[in-house]
């Protein structure tokens, strides 16, 4: 396993130790104090790519046979996690038998003191005691105490085909696609007092280059924070003008306006290509705030246009697509082979306000929207995926090449109750200047909904596959554009992507 992927899952385990500590319900928290309780232990589960089962790892043992490939190829986490104690710390009922089955190659948890002393009993059923791996609560009359979660137990049905396995699960997404996928509800085998869910990838924009967009879709130079890109537009913005002089809060700058944050919202320096001294010519031009949190501020001026209509601002995160060397890693982004299996999902989560939306005819328009650019490694063509949010254009599904520069097949659709694909969680499009603009934003892409994209994809372009395994992620962006005579002005935070 990958050193960085330890990493997380320690810290993760961190953070239910502490939970526990601060009792019932907390499903993650900062430890606070004395060190996390040392008879907290973590359960991790992980998935085999080539057997398909589970497996719950909760000692140092497992841990260590996972991480050197003592356990064999082909595990990685599901990001499923959930808090019980080590074995022999007596602070939980029950006593989480492990079993490992070498036929079907399977293991099989339980706290239910019945079944362990019957597959104890009865070694002809082929199951093989490996003792107790962890402690953990067990419910009474089929329910959990108060303030504890319920984990239920499913199995997947195939003894006929020798091929039995278990999972557990707490979430109810996971649980209601295991039953429509045939697996069978054997009702609550555990209660922890936190949960957690760890995505498999999880990033947020946070620039620190600016540049024109083919600088920031640069691999070599765009890497692990993010840039701002301009395209139809200058790239260069060398004036910085914030509203202190050093030492900070202490003296004021003279050539610093309170107009300049409340054109974008946000009160920090502002990067622009006019002289300081003349605020006039800085506030009708476009200007840019870039800090190093994840808030990014944008003042986007139709009188900056380089190109004939458009103009726009975006903040950019870019992957690695080239392919590897012989007998290289990979550094590629697969995402579909990355999300877990069974209902692993990518989230795309965002937070937009628009203090500034002017358009200076009947032609203007502005509009804001995240995008995903998706490249099949088999014809080498894109999809770029995006997510109307908010604007003066009318809102509508779309399909068809909008960029003839790259030929890029866009597939759009709007948020709202009832998407063309996926699943809009929190935020609807705001139309532009009718009411004030922006929000919070959550949207979630599933593997079948992503099936969709491709199949209105491949009705442009036919050459693209239809296997989304066959799809690398190439960037992830948020875009602000104008079109004609238009102004727009706004603060975006927290642009993050997480694959689950």
């Amino acid at each position: 396993m990958a050193e960085a992927g330890l990493i997380e899952r320690r810290f993760a385990a961190t953070l239910l130790a502490a939970a526990a500590l601060l009792g019932p319900g907390s499903a993650a928290a900062f430890p606070v104090g004395p060190l996390p309780d040392p008879q907290v232990t973590q359960v991790v589960e992980y998935r085999n790519d080539i057997s398909g089962h589970y497996f719950l790892a909760a000692l140092p043992a497992d841990f260590t046979a996972i991480d050197s490939g003592a356990a064999g190829p082909g595990w990685h986490t599901t990001g499923f996690q959930f808090s019980a104690f080590v074995p022999g710390a007596g602070r939980a009922a029950g006593e989480a038998c492990r079993f490992y089955a070498p036929s079907p190659n399977s293991h099989f948890y339980t706290a239910n003191p019945d079944e362990c002393n019957l597959l104890i009993d009865h070694p002809e059923y082929g199951w093989i005691y490996e003792g107790v791996r962890f402690e953990i609560a067990v419910p009474v009359n089929g329910a959990c105490a108060a303030g504890l979660f319920p984990i239920r137990r499913f199995y997947n049905n195939r003894f006929q085909y020798n091929d039995s396995a278990h999972r557990y699960v707490f979430d109810e997404d996971t649980a209601n696609g295991l039953i429509a996928a045939g697996w069978i509800d054997e009702g609550i085998a555990f209660c922890s007092a936190s949960l957690y869910r760890a995505p498999q990838v999880s990033l947020e924009i946070t620039p620190t280059l600016i540049g024109s967009r083919a600088v920031c879709e640069n691999e070599d130079i765009n890497t692990s924070t993010g840039c701002i890109g301009m395209d139809g537009m200058s790239a260069s913005f060398p004036n910085r003008i914030g509203p202190f002089l050093p030492p900070f809060y202490v003296t004021s700058n003279p050539q610093w306006s309170y107009s300049y944050s409340g054109t974008t919202g946000y009160f920090y320096d502002i990067l622009t290509a006019q002289d300081p001294a003349d605020g006039p010519a800085v506030l009708a031009h476009s200007f840019i705030q870039v800090s190093q949190a994840p808030t990014m501020g944008f003042h986007l001026s139709s009188i900056d246009r380089t190109a004939p209509q458009i103009a726009s601002m975006d903040s950019i995160y870019q992957f690695k697509t080239r392919a590897p060397a012989a007998g290289g890693a990979d550094a590629r982004l697969f995402p579909w082979r990355t999300v877990s299996p069974d209902f692993g999902y990518l989230e795309l989560i965002f937070q937009v306000n628009v203090p500034t939306f002017r358009l200076g005819d009947a032609q203007g328009q502005a509009w804001g929207h995240p995008m995903l650019e998706f490249r099949d490694t088999v014809s080498g063509q894109s999809i770029d995926v995006t997510l109307q949010a908010f604007g003066s254009v009318a809102p509508g599904d779309f399909a068809g090449v909008a960029e003839p520069q790259t030929g890029n097949v866009f597939v759009s659709t709007v948020f709202r109750a009832n998407p063309l694909f996926g699943e809009r969680m929190v935020g609807d499009f705001s139309p532009c200047p009718s009411q004030s603009c922006g929000g919070s934003y959550t949207f979630r892409l599933h593997r079948p909904d992503f099936d969709k994209v491709i199949a209105i994809a491949r009705q442009v372009n036919p050459a693209l596959s239809t296997n989304p395994d066959d799809y690398i992620l190439v960037n992830y962006r948020f875009r602000l554009g104008v079109y004609g005579n238009a102004e727009l002005g706004a603060m975006v935070s927290g642009v993050s992507l997480y694959i689950y």
